[in-house]
């Protein structure tokens, strides 16, 4: 999904790995605070299986600055 309506200049796209973020904040609201963290460690090393965060830090880091 991109999002260029937005009243400044960014447009992001979100993939699956924000989709299963949301996913994962939504199951915190009915876990114990233990199985909370230990899935938000397994979400958080799977999101690196979709290549989704090395393509955004490659963005960041490759940005023109001003």
């Amino acid at each position: 999904m991109l999002r260029g309506d937005w009243p400044w200049s960014i447009r992001v796209e979100f993939g699956p790995a924000a989709a299963e973020q949301k996913k994962l904040l939504r199951s915190w609201e009915d876990l114990p605070i233990d199985q909370a963290v230990a899935n938000s460690v397994t979400e958080f090393g799977a999101a690196f299986d979709t290549g989704e965060p090395q393509r955004f830090i490659t963005e960041f880091l490759n940005r023109k600055r001003s």
